[in-house]
C-alpha cells in the first residue's frame, strides 16, 4: 500500500523536487551577495543603533524581485498544498471509483487511508519545511533591518509556521474530498477553509496567546512638539492603540487627538472639555484659540491635568518563538483532528 501511495503521488512530487531544487539554488547563489550588502553598506550597523543611512534603505531593495517571490511562496505553497495535495487524494478515488480495487483486494479502509495520509503528510512537511528554512535563511539580513517578523504580514513567512500551516492545509483538503467526493469542488473548499482557519489564527487566536505588554504615553497633537515621546520596544507587534482616559476607560481609538471633534473650546468660560475624560477651567493659553500653537501648549496641559493618555497594547519581539511553537501546536492538533475525521467519515459515511 505505501509503494502504490508512492506511485501514485510521485509527480506530484517530482514537480515538488524540482521548484524546490530551482528557487535552491536562486537563493544560495544570491545568499552570500545579500549578506555582503548587509555588512558594507551600513545595514548591519543600522540595526543596532536604529539610524538607518540612505545606503541601508537601498539594501533593504537588494533582489526586490526575489524577495518578492519568497515571501509570496510562503503565503501560496501552503494552500498549493491543500488544493492539489490534499483534496485530490481521496475525492479523486472516489469520484472515479477507483478505489473499490483496493477495498476489495484485502485492503481495509482505516490502512488504505491512513497510509495515503502519512505517505503525503510526511512529504508536505518535508516540503513545506525546506522551503521555509531556505527562505528563513535567505530572509534574515533584511528581516534584521526592518525587524518586523512578529507582525501579521511575516509572521506565517518564516521559521515552523509554514510547515504548520501547510499541514492543516493538507488535512483540510482531505477531510473535504472525504466529504464533498468532487475533486474541483474539494479544492475550492480546501482553498476557501485555510484562507478562513489563517485569518481566524492571525486575528482573533494569536493576540490572546501569551500575556500583552502595555505602553503609555500622552497623546500625540499636530504641530506641537514633544521632546522625548518614546514608544513601544523595537520589533513588537502592535495589535491596539487607544486614546484613554484616567481610568482607562477608551475615548477614542489611535494616539492623535482629533482637535476638531475630541476638544470642545468654549471662549466665553474658557474651558476645555475633552468627552470622555473631563473639563478644565480657566486655560489662559487657550485665550486666542484652541487651534494655534499657544492654544496646543493649552490643550497639552489640560491633557496631563485630566490624565488622558495614548495606551498601546503589544507582544514584545521576544514573543516570537514561543508564538510560534504555540500557533504551530494548535494547527498540528487541529490536523489530526481532521484526519481523524475522514477516517470517521470515510467508514461510516462512504457505502
Amino acid at each position: 500500500m505505501i509503494r502504490l501511495s508512492w506511485r501514485q503521488f510521485r509527480l506530484q512530487a517530482a514537480i515538488a523536487v524540482g521548484i524546490l531544487v530551482l528557487l535552491g539554488v536562486l537563493l544560495a547563489i544570491t545568499g552570500p551577495t545579500l549578506v555582503h550588502r548587509f555588512h558594507t553598506s551600513g545595514a548591519a550597523a543600522c540595526t543596532d543603533t536604529g539610524n538607518c543611512p540612505q545606503s541601508a534603505d537601498a539594501f533593504t531593495n537588494s533582489f526586490h524581485a526575489l524577495q518578492i517571490v519568497v515571501n509570496a511562496a510562503l503565503y501560496v505553497v501552503p494552500a498549493l498544498i491543500g488544493m492539489f495535495w490534499g483534496a485530490p487524494l481521496v475525492a479523486r478515488e472516489l469520484e472515479t471509483g477507483t478505489y473499490r480495487l483496493a477495498w476489495t483486494q484485502g485492503v481495509s479502509r482505516t490502512r488504505w487511508l491512513v497510509t495515503k495520509l502519512a505517505v503525503v503528510g510526511l512529504a508536505t512537511a518535508a516540503a513545506a519545511g525546506l522551503l521555509a528554512l531556505a527562505a528563513t535563511w535567505w530572509s534574515s539580513p533584511i528581516d534584521a533591518v526592518f525587524d518586523n517578523r512578529l507582525t501579521p504580514s511575516m509572521f506565517g513567512q518564516r521559521g515552523i509556521a509554514p510547515v504548520a500551516y501547510a499541514v492543516v492545509a493538507f488535512a483540510l483538503g482531505v477531510f473535504a474530498g472525504v466529504v464533498i467526493r468532487r475533486t474541483v469542488a474539494a479544492m475550492a473548499a480546501a482553498l476557501a477553509a485555510f484562507g478562513a482557519v489563517r485569518l481566524v489564527l492571525t486575528y482573533w487566536v494569536r493576540p490572546y496567546l501569551l500575556p500583552r505588554h502595555t505602553f503609555s504615553f500622552s497623546p500625540k497633537l499636530a504641530g506641537l512638539v514633544r521632546p522625548g515621546l518614546t514608544s513601544p520596544p523595537a520589533g513588537s507587534w502592535i495589535i491596539s492603540t487607544e486614546t484613554v482616559n484616567r481610568a482607562g476607560r477608551p475615548i477614542q481609538d489611535g494616539g492623535n487627538l482629533d482637535l476638531g471633534q475630541s476638544i470642545v473650546y468654549r471662549p466665553a468660560t474658557h474651558t476645555l472639555s475633552i468627552p470622555g475624560a473631563g473639563t478644565c477651567h480657566g486655560v489662559a493659553a487657550a485665550a486666542k484659540g484652541p487651534f494655534t500653537q499657544s492654544g496646543k501648549q493649552g490643550i497639552l496641559a489640560c491633557i496631563q491635568h485630566l490624565g488622558v493618555h495614548q495606551q498601546f497594547s503589544y507582544l514584545p519581539a521576544g514573543d516570537y518563538w514561543p508564538l510560534q511553537g504555540i500557533e504551530s501546536a494548535i494547527c498540528l492538533v487541529l490536523a489530526a483532528a481532521l484526519g481523524a475525521a475522514s477516517l470517521w467519515w470515510l467508514r461510516h459515511r462512504i457505502a
